[in-house]
């Protein structure tokens, strides 16, 4: 995040209860992409940033196919309001080699529960 918009600041990691983050989005070149899906009992471990909105809409017009949706996230056992993005543009491609080491050196980068 911070390579592509130097502005965003990370301000600790949170889970989303009652989602899981999965790999089913259809990017561009077909290949799947990080993604939420609700299920029960679940959480879905974030780094949360705050960033600008200029660069916020820049990184949506970038990444495309994902809504903004508003979230609840806890955080240091505190609801946090936020937003994420979520896709119904699914694919049944798996992602990239590359783009899952990508997503495993950022979890370990800001400390991310291993499951």
């Amino acid at each position: 995040m911070q390579s592509r918009f130097p502005t965003a600041i990370p301000k600790g990691i949170g889970f989303l209860k009652d989602y899981e983050f999965v790999c089913p989005k259809k990017s561009y070149n077909g290949s799947g992409k990080g993604n939420l899906r609700r299920s029960e009992n679940d959480e879905a471990w974030r780094v949360l940033f705050l960033i600008i909105e200029s660069d916020l809409l820049q990184l949506e017009q970038i990444e495309g196919g994902y809504r903004r949706e508003n979230v609840e996230v806890i955080m240091d056992n505190k609801q946090i309001k936020t937003v994420t993005h979520i896709s119904d543009r699914i694919t049944n491609e798996p992602p990239y080699q590359s783009y899952l080491q990508h997503i495993i050196d950022g979890a370990a980068e800001h400390h991310l529960p291993e499951e």
